[in-house]
């Protein structure tokens, strides 16, 4: 995380491509209590927070998230639900993990007017990434919304998802600037 980035996630509103796919709200709910944070990593998930079933046509999802105002974009991380295989039999000391639930690649977009999107770095094989560290083309981008495409597992019809952070830091409109602070006289 660069100096000055804060995740600014929980400032956006997001939504799903599919109307009828559940609220990825969950994904940019902001959880800065450090207890409730450590007492969630001693407890195991059984299922992820967000899912999403592909239909059968379907090749990709899009995740749309909308910023209020425009903001420095300086990375994105996603988090995607990885289970863990506890049983009798540990091959060599190690969990298994159960990666089918991981899309197959992601890509993103964003827009600094919210209209004309680009990309903003390369399509990004996840396989096998517990973290996912969307690498950006350029290294600060002003960004008013952000499209992140997740393809179809190879061998799995649904994706799932733990969180979305999104770092960076505000921009301010000097016109905005100066509406705030500027009160009309009355006569």
């Amino acid at each position: 995380m660069d100096v000055g980035s804060i995740n600014l996630s929980s400032q956006c509103q997001i939504t799903c491509s599919n109307p009828n796919a559940t609220s990825p709200e969950i994904l940019i709910q902001s959880n800065n209590n450090l207890q409730t944070t450590i007492a969630l990593l001693s407890r195991r998930l059984r299922s992820p927070p967000w899912s999403y079933t592909y239909l059968p046509n379907e090749q990709h999802c899009t995740l749309i998230l909308q910023f209020p105002h425009s903001i420095i974009l300086k990375s994105i991380q996603i988090i995607p639900f990885t289970q863990l295989s506890i049983n009798h039999y540990i091959i060599m000391n190690q969990l298994n993990t159960n990666l089918t639930q991981y899309p197959s690649s992601i890509i993103g977009e964003t827009s600094s007017d919210g209209y004309y999107l680009r990309p903003c770095g390369y399509l990004l094989n996840t396989q096998g990434q517990q973290i996912i560290n969307l690498s950006l083309t350029k290294p600060f981008d002003i960004v008013k919304q952000l499209r992140i495409h997740f393809y179809k597992p190879t061998d799995h019809d649904t994706i799932g998802l733990q969180q979305i952070s999104i770092q960076g830091s505000y921009t301010y409109d000097q016109q905005m600037f100066i509406e705030q602070t500027s009160h009309p006289y009355q006569t």
